[in-house]
């Protein structure tokens, strides 16, 4: 089998990545910093190569023998404090990871997200669309130029097929997602929101395998969006509730009306210890639609995602039994 260098590996997709390619007999390497922590890499053996995506030499060094690269490494952040450090990873990190995988003639994945594309509005969207207009959202923004960065590449020869994941979801993660997932587990919250914006969803495990896949069938100089469903957000906070054995809340906050509050996000942010800032970027990508598809993916790669209903099922399923473990010990549960 093949050795594969990942970047990102100590995030949530990364190292699920890097535990399917593992179970699927490659041998595993890392480019990490050195103040990362590696604890979600512990029952994995990996070869590990200090340095940054931001650094040509030490990527140079990572990728030496290697046949295959996922670049998943990427910085989110929404109002960053320094969006210099969110261009240089994302962007900067990008051109030359993929680059130096180019030019070692190694088979690459960048992942992308479907943040790329762009907003859709009222329609489910495939590897077709392409917003118009650039967002304003730094992560949305930087993860577009990458995205294009790879689609040059691919162009010109390069061995890279890009995917782009939706919303990827599931136990261990530490994303606002999982905060949503937890208080709606955990508390009888009266009011939910944002009926009517869809956005669009995959489990972990299945965003990692569809990556193995696209690997292992060598799918070179192409696109594929892996989402397993598209659901609004009020769609996905019942499902949750009723998951957790709740009843749904009985009020929901429509788009309409949070998009009118993004005006005061001054005002909001100091009640929520937020900036300015970082209130608009999560307004503006709370009040859009993210809707694809990932039929390519399935009719192709042969890909079978678990569906949200049961994705979400388990998901609160283990966050429930985690919080009846963290009160036998007599600590609070994690929100």
């Amino acid at each position: 089998m093949s050795t594969a260098l990942i970047t990102g590996a100590t995030g949530f997709l990364g190292s699920h990545v890097a535990a399917a390619l593992h179970q699927s007999g490659h041998d595993v390497r890392v480019l990490v910093r050195r103040t990362s922590n590696l604890s979600r890499l512990s029952a994995i053996p990996v070869e590990v190569v200090l340095g940054d995506v931001s650094d040509r030499r030490s990527v140079r060094q990572a990728i030496d023998g290697v046949d295959v690269v996922v670049h998943a490494a990427a910085h989110l952040e929404f109002g960053p404090a320094d969006p210099t450090f969110m261009q240089r990873v994302n962007v900067e990190g990008a051109s030359i990871v993929l680059g130096e995988a180019a030019s070692a003639g190694a088979f690459t994945v960048h992942v992308s997200s479907v943040a790329a594309y762009g907003h859709t509005d009222d329609e489910v969207r495939d590897e077709t669309w392409w917003a118009p207009e650039v967002s304003g959202v730094h992560y949305e923004r930087t993860k577009r130029e990458a995205h294009e960065i790879a689609r040059r590449l691919i162009s010109e020869g390069a061995s890279l097929t890009i995917v782009a994941p939706g919303g990827i979801y599931g136990h261990g993660d530490v994303s606002d997602f999982d905060s949503l997932v937890r208080a709606y587990s955990y508390f009888p919250i009266p009011m939910g929101y944002l009926p009517g914006i869809v956005q669009s969803f995959v489990p972990v495990d299945d965003c990692a395998d569809g990556i193995v896949r696209i690997i292992e069938q060598h799918r070179a100089r192409d696109e594929f969006i892996l989402c397993a469903d598209t659901a609004d957000i009020a769609g996905v906070i019942r499902l949750i509730v009723e998951s957790a054995g709740r009843k749904p809340p009985r009020y929901y906050l429509p788009g309409s009306v949070a998009e009118r509050w993004l005006p005061l996000g001054d005002r909001l942010g100091s009640l929520v210890g937020l900036n300015p800032r970082q209130v608009l970027e999560i307004g503006t990508i709370a009040v859009r639609s993210l809707a694809f598809s990932g039929d390519k993916a399935r009719r192709e790669l042969a890909w079978s995602p678990q569906p949200l209903t049961d994705g979400i099922r388990q998901y609160v399923h283990e966050l429930l039994i985690e919080r009846e473990a963290f009160r036998a010990l007599g600590l609070p549960p994690a929100i």
